[in-house]
Parts: C-alpha cells; sequence; structure tokens
C-alpha cells in the first residue's frame, strides 16, 4: 500500500509537471532566441571598413618588428637570393593573426620566415565599421636583402607596403609632414628611417576638413623624429 501511494504521489507530480514544462519551454527558447544576436563574421576588405587594422605603433614599428626579428634563411643567403615576400592574413576582432596565406614568394622558406615572425608579434589594433569592431584581410610585402644600403627613402618603402594601395598615380593623397602640406615629390625624397610615425587617414568626415582637392584620396599624415626632438627641446626651454 505505502508503495502504491509512493507511486500515486509520484504520478501526480509528473503529469502536472509535465505539461509545465512543455508549455514553459517554448517561452524561454524565444526569450533567450531574442537575445542573441546574430553575428558578423564577415571578413571585409581594408577600403571597405572606417578604421583600417593597424600594427601598436604603426607601420614604422612593425617593420622595424620584423626587421629585428627575420632571420634570413641560411639556403636563401647561401644561394645569394633576395627579394619581395607577401603575405595576407585575418586580423581578428581580438587583434590576434589568422588564416596566413603566402601569396608570393622566391622560395627558400622566406615566406615561412615571414608568417612566423608575424604571429609571433603583438595583437593588433582591429578594424571598425559602423562603430563595430570586424575581421579584416590584410597583406604585409617584406624584401629579404642581403646587401645593407642607404636607408630607403618613402617612394620605395610606399612600393614594398600596403601604402601602395592608397598612392596612385591617378588618385594622389594628401600629404601633411610635421604639420606642413607638401608634395608628393617631396614626399619620395624623405628617408623612411627619419620618419617617427606614418599613418594613412580615409575617414570622410576627417578628409572633408581639408579644404584641398586631393584630400578626397586619403591623407598621409607623417612626423619626422627631427621634428620631435625640437618639440621635446621646445618643452624643456620652458
Amino acid at each position: 500500500m505505502c508503495v502504491f501511494l509512493k507511486w500515486k504521489k509520484l504520478a501526480v507530480v509528473s503529469l502536472i509537471g509535465l505539461p509545465a514544462i512543455i508549455w514553459c519551454s517554448p517561452i524561454i527558447l524565444n526569450a533567450q532566441q531574442g537575445n542573441l544576436k546574430p553575428q558578423d563574421n564577415k571578413i571585409y576588405a581594408i577600403n571597405a571598413t572606417d578604421t583600417p587594422p593597424a600594427y601598436p605603433g604603426g607601420i614604422i614599428k612593425l617593420y622595424t618588428f620584423l626587421k629585428q626579428n627575420i632571420k634570413y634563411p641560411h639556403a636563401a643567403a647561401k644561394a645569394k637570393k633576395q627579394g619581395y615576400v607577401n603575405v595576407s592574413f585575418i586580423v581578428e576582432k581580438d587583434g590576434s593573426l589568422n588564416h596566413f596565406k603566402i601569396e608570393k614568394s622566391f622560395g627558400f622558406g622566406t615566406g615561412k620566415e615571414l608568417v612566423r615572425v608575424l604571429s609571433k608579434g603583438k595583437r593588433w589594433n582591429p578594424a571598425m565599421k559602423n562603430g563595430k569592431v570586424v575581421r579584416v584581410k590584410r597583406e604585409i610585402t617584406f624584401k629579404f636583402s642581403l646587401v645593407e644600403k642607404e636607408p630607403a627613402t618613402a617612394r620605395e618603402i610606399v612600393n614594398a607596403t600596403d601604402l601602395r594601395k592608397h598612392i596612385k598615380p591617378n588618385k594622389t593623397p594628401l600629404f601633411l609632414i610635421d604639420g606642413n602640406y607638401v608634395s608628393y615629390e617631396k614626399f619620395n625624397t624623405i628617408k623612411f628611417n627619419e620618419f617617427l610615425k606614418v599613418e594613412i587617414i580615409t575617414d570622410p568626415e576627417i578628409t572633408i576638413l581639408h579644404e584641398i582637392k586631393s584630400a578626397k584620396n586619403g591623407i598621409v599624415i607623417a612626423r619626422t623624429k627631427a621634428a620631435e626632438k625640437r618639440l621635446i627641446e621646445n618643452i624643456r626651454k620652458h
């Protein structure tokens, strides 16, 4: 009898509880689904973003890091081979780099070496679009050179980096060096190691503030080490 009563109570609880679970589950599920927002995992091109991804400190810091850490492959050095290597990758929303692909290489493990060093670098500042962090595909070109030579000019750096995508003969941007507008010809003559920082501004809300026609193609803003040194000296004097 006791066994039957216990089973009966259990049966009653089950009969009462089961419809409640069936009835409430869709409500809970719908509430959870309503709070879920689809994530934007699309991979954008650089020119489709409001703020492109950037290495902390800018392009000069990036290439300084690469030059200091890349080890010239022994096979390439022995064969006296040198040239440009191009690698693409995805800058994720957290600034990490993934999905490396060697787009161009002259072999001897140079592509793998560039990927190795890029993967051990700092996290990048991720790209922004419409106020949100997004994934972006980037490319880096690095020259493996056996011979130390005079510091590269701005023109050479432009041809070897992503800057070349923004600076084209029929789409020349505005150049602002140390707060002064300069011509493309003048910019080309500056030794790249004289720059402290170089960045490209393409945001229309900023470029429109410069009432010069070429600004619509973007603005190359650069600061030289000499200007920074003068600024520090002036601050110390006061």
